[in-house]
């Protein structure tokens, strides 16, 4: 159906505050506004300037975040500008959040860049009310409002913020990427007294590529969590210049060289630094990375751990608490499951984790990918 004859039926029926609570009338009002959400912007948009349109339970319930959440998908000046239009017509600021909590959603995991002037002009506007609310923080930030990168510095400055709010603000200080506050995520790191404010401070130190981070990473890492110490690990062994002062503090003995896993040591082998890799055989002897071979059986028989086949006395039930260690303390460093870990890499959720084929296929182009990876730290540092 045209747009034209869809969204005055899609607006009548979004009224029908009686169906809100009904298990698919809701997203399926959704799913047809989201069919005309872009080839007929404008029209939403119009739609959007009813002046019932916004108190009805679906649309604040079902709609506004999903359609914020679409166009910030889109993203430019055109995505983004659908989204200031819906910020400057939102009644109230229930509304308001509803809507930036649907661009959130989308910007997680990286930039804002480029904003349109209207966003950037109705975040200024507004911003003085709410100069404590996490939702203008964080957009702020994205934005590069100096003033609310201060407020966040401020707040995550005193000694005892709200955890979650906390947690939420330093994941976004670190996609925003601003080169001076990597000393307040290592003071946070190295002070919190909350497990999960250090677990955010080290996941956000992943993005800034000083030197001095991973200098601050060491001295720190004595005073860390077996949990945080495995991660902090892992992140130093993700860059050649963190991984040559890990090697270094092997060598001066401030670190155990028991620490480094044959899977750590391969994982710096494979980044592929001459000065490196020399220092890596000088300590630990010749390193090889798996061929595809060794790559091809660990994938056969991880498979028949996930999947036995006439294997007496072998259960296919995992142990889940294990299971979580190895996520937290491996997979975690770059990726989110279920909202937990962190917005490096592509979130796992709803990735087709039961099919063995395509661990297969991650296998086979990981070895590019860390090629690629690397010119791009390259390029960024």
């Amino acid at each position: 159906m045209r747009g034209e004859d869809a969204l005055p039926i899609i607006s009548a029926l979004l009224r029908h505050d009686q169906d809100s609570k009904d298990q698919h009338i809701p997203l399926l009002l959704w799913w047809a506004l989201e069919d005309k959400a872009i080839a007929y912007r404008a029209q939403v948009i119009q739609m959007c300037t009813l002046p019932d349109f916004w108190r009805h339970a679906i649309t604040r319930d079902f709609i506004l975040d999903r359609l914020a959440r679409r166009y910030a998908d889109e993203g430019g000046n055109i995505g983004f500008g659908a989204c200031a239009q819906l910020l400057q017509l939102a009644p109230d600021a229930v509304a308001a959040h509803a809507v930036l909590q649907g661009m959130e959603q989308s910007l997680a995991g990286r930039k804002l860049e480029n904003a349109p002037d209207a966003l950037q002009q109705w975040f200024v506007k507004t911003w003085p009310e709410y100069t404590q609310d996490p939702a203008y923080l964080r957009l702020g930030l994205r934005l590069g409002n100096e003033g609310s990168r201060q407020a966040v510095l401020t707040i995550l400055s005193k000694e005892a913020p709200r955890t979650l709010m906390s947690e939420s603000l330093i994941e976004v200080l670190g996609e925003t990427e601003h080169p001076d506050d990597a000393s307040l995520l290592l003071t946070i790191l190295n002070r919190s007294e909350s497990e999960k404010v250090r677990d955010a401070a080290l996941g956000a130190l992943q993005h800034f590529p000083k030197s001095q981070v991973g200098e601050g990473l060491l001295e720190i890492y004595p005073r860390l969590s077996k949990h945080l110490q495995q991660r902090a690990l892992n992140m130093l062994c993700s860059r050649p210049q963190w991984a040559t002062l890990l090697v270094k503090s092997i060598e001066d003995g401030r670190l155990d060289a028991k620490e480094v896993t044959l899977d750590r040591l391969k994982q710096m082998t494979a980044l592929q630094n001459p000065d490196l890799n020399r220092r890596l055989e000088k300590r630990f002897g010749r390193i090889q990375a798996n061929s595809p071979q060794e790559k091809l059986s660990n994938i056969n028989r991880l498979r028949l751990v996930l999947n036995p086949s006439g294997v007496v006395g072998r259960s296919a039930k995992g142990n889940l608490d294990d299971g979580k260690k190895v996520f937290q303390s491996v997979c975690a460093v770059c990726h989110k499951l279920f909202g937990e870990g962190n917005s490096i890499g592509p979130d796992l959720t709803s990735a087709d984790r039961k099919n063995t084929d395509f661990h297969t296929a991650i296998s086979a182009c990981f070895h590019k990918l860390i090629r690629q990876m690397e010119n791009y730290l390259r390029t960024r540092s």
